[in-house]
């Protein structure tokens, strides 16, 4: 504004490193104010056809696993009607159980593991879906990409993509016979279908006014009365430019110097000789930045502006420094080095002189929008009972009876925000739980163990076979469930991955350490396995308390066929710490919320 006013004003140059907040903080006060300018940097828009559903269709194409799938069907409603009648939630969990049970999230696995499930009908619904959602070929000729694409836009009821694809493709792709990969293809048709466009404002769009928005490395050879630097931060411009991903810059030096001979004009001079070019290093890209700053100095007639920030907020609030050009500048004018005090003055100075102009109205703190998180931090911090800023309800019950799992029980003391979400907002956090090879592997186990007992569901004690007998059944389980991993990846023509085969022995290991230990038992003959409670039971704790009990029990031994005395084994696949003896360190464990699960 104090260079607009300034008679001599006839072109302001306000330079920013490039496409972010501060640019668009510049153009929305800009805008606030009414000064009519060109907006060099604007908004960069998608095109018609490149929406969110577009960009996880071609995620999804490039790596065609279950997260991918997963944001393609939460983006796409074509969903609706490939899985119908499933809803988006049964198809997530379901597709989310079925990685946790053979823990290979690849599509084309995932579809022939749950083509294979006839246990619940969800699956072969799911199965039929995911043959709908097809995925191109990894190599193939450009007709034939263009040919399977248009096939998978017809099944998803894309008609205005696939008109485009045609009639992009027309007249030229049976040209192309050689193959080439599926990643080609992707890019081909990610860069055809964007469309990008730049989008300004009313008061952005004047190419021809006064105030210029540019960036950086588009100001130079212009002629300016007034110039302002933005964004001066170290590391922010001049850019840090790291080594070239291709030579280190000890070697682009040596390779320049190899391909350098005098130049036959004036002394001293070196220009690149014949047949070679010169390659442009780290330092060679950050001098000749900082020589472009400097031509626009030169070309500016009159006065210039330099801004940098005091503190950046990401990822976090620390303190940044001006740039090396910013220090250079302050030097030249000033006559002495710019050190942190005289950082600090200058804010304080540029806080002063803003104050005393009229064209910023000051705004009130309390209008910000704060309010409440200040209240929320003041009071997390007071002594009174937990209320709703400690995920808490402000009565003293919650308004439905809850049961907890036995997991989220676990998790209530050490991450009781997670758990809260979960269980009354249904937020659940990915991972709550642990990685999903400790799931995986708690999942086979349990799965091998139940064999030997009744069929499944039964809930009924059978005798307990010999402990020979228990470790061949869990092993064979463990076998069988080898034999069917391997049977889907060769119908997917695919090897089965050695991790894979790594994480299937430690599991194999355990169940069968498991078995060995009904050796040791013998005083219990009876046996039941995987009993599942048919309700949630109440277990009365005295007077009105009472503890909720829901799900599967994963061994019931029983001294005689009455069953007039149960002993009740949960396994433990992890590092599950048992529960201390000692009543002080017991304590001191479930403060920390170790061994909390029933």
């Amino acid at each position: 504004m104090g260079f607009l006013n300034d008679p001599c004003c006839e072109r302001l140059a306000i330079l920013l490193p490039g496409p972010g907040a501060l640019a668009r903080l510049v153009a929305s006060w800009l805008r606030r104010l009414r000064i009519p300018h060109n907006d060099g940097i604007a908004h960069p828009m998608r095109g018609a056809f490149d929406d969110e559903e577009w960009r996880s269709w071609i995620g999804l194409q490039e790596q065609p696993r279950v997260g991918s799938l997963l944001r393609f069907l939460n983006h796409s409603p074509a969903t609706v009607a490939i899985f119908a009648p499933l809803s988006l939630r049964k198809i997530q969990n379901t597709l989310q159980r079925a990685c946790g049970d053979i823990l290979i999230d690849a599509v084309d696995v995932l579809r022939e593991y749950c083509s294979r499930r006839t246990d619940k009908p969800e699956y072969p619904a799911i199965a039929e879906g995911l043959r709908v959602v097809r995925s191109l070929p990894q190599r193939a000729t450009f007709s034939q990409f263009v040919k399977q694409a248009l096939s998978i836009f017809h099944a998803l009821s894309w008609g205005e993509r696939s008109v485009e694809l045609e009639r992009l493709s027309r007249d030229w792709s049976e040209g192309i016979a050689a193959a080439f990969s599926r990643e080609h293809f992707l890019r081909w048709l990610s860069e055809t279908f964007a469309e990008a466009s730049l989008s300004r404002d009313a008061y952005g769009d004047h190419p021809y006014a006064r105030v210029q928005l540019l960036l950086y490395t588009h100001a130079e050879g212009e002629t300016w009365t007034h110039v302002i630097f933005a964004g001066l931060n170290e590391g922010v411009w001049p850019t840090r430019d790291d080594e070239s991903p291709f030579l280190p810059d000890e070697q682009i030096a040596a390779l320049n110097q190899r391909s350098k001979q005098q130049s036959r004009f004036g002394q001293g001079q070196e220009i690149a000789r014949d047949g070679a070019t010169l390659c442009l290093g780290s330092r060679e890209r950050r001098a000749l930045a900082l020589r472009q700053l400097l031509n626009v100095i030169e070309s500016t007639t009159h006065e210039i502006g330099v801004a940098a920030e005091r503190y950046t907020q990401s990822p976090y609030e620390q303190a940044v420094n001006p740039s090396g050009f910013f220090a250079r500048l302050f030097f030249s004018a000033r006559g002495h080095a710019l050190s942190q005090r005289e950082i600090a003055r200058l804010h304080e100075h540029t806080r002063e002189w803003l104050a005393r102009q009229d064209f910023f109205t000051l705004t009130d703190p309390k209008s910000l929008g704060v309010t409440q998180t200040v209240e929320a931090y003041r009071a997390r911090r007071t002594s009174a009972p937990f209320g709703e800023y400690e995920f808490a309800f402000r009565e003293n019950s919650p308004p439905p009876k809850i049961s907890f799992s036995a997991t989220d029980a676990g998790n209530a003391l050490k991450r009781p925000a997670l758990v809260w979400m979960k269980v009354f907002l249904g937020v659940e956090a990915d991972e709550l739980n642990g990685g999903s090879w400790s799931l995986a592997t708690g999942q086979w186990v349990h799965r091998w163990m139940a064999v030997i007992g009744a069929k499944a569901r039964e809930n009924r004690f059978v005798p307990q076979p010999p402990a020979g007998e228990i470790v061949r059944r869990v092993t064979a389980a463990a076998d069988g469930f080898h034999d069917e991993i391997m049977s889907i990846l060769q119908a997917c023509k695919r090897q089965l991955p050695d991790w894979w085969t790594s994480g299937w022995r430690n599991a194999r290991y355990l169940a069968e350490q498991f078995a060995k230990q009904f050796g040791t038992i013998p005083d219990w003959p009876q046996l039941a396995t995987e009993w599942t409670l048919d309700s949630t039971q109440r277990i009365q704790l005295g007077g009105s308390n009472e503890l909720r009990v829901r799900g599967r029990i994963d061994l019931l031994l029983a001294r005689n066929d009455q069953a007039q005395e149960l002993w009740i084994v949960d396994y433990k696949t992890g590092n599950a710490e048992p529960l201390k003896s000692n009543a002080e360190q017991l304590r001191k464990q479930l403060v920390r919320g170790d061994g909390i699960q029933i």
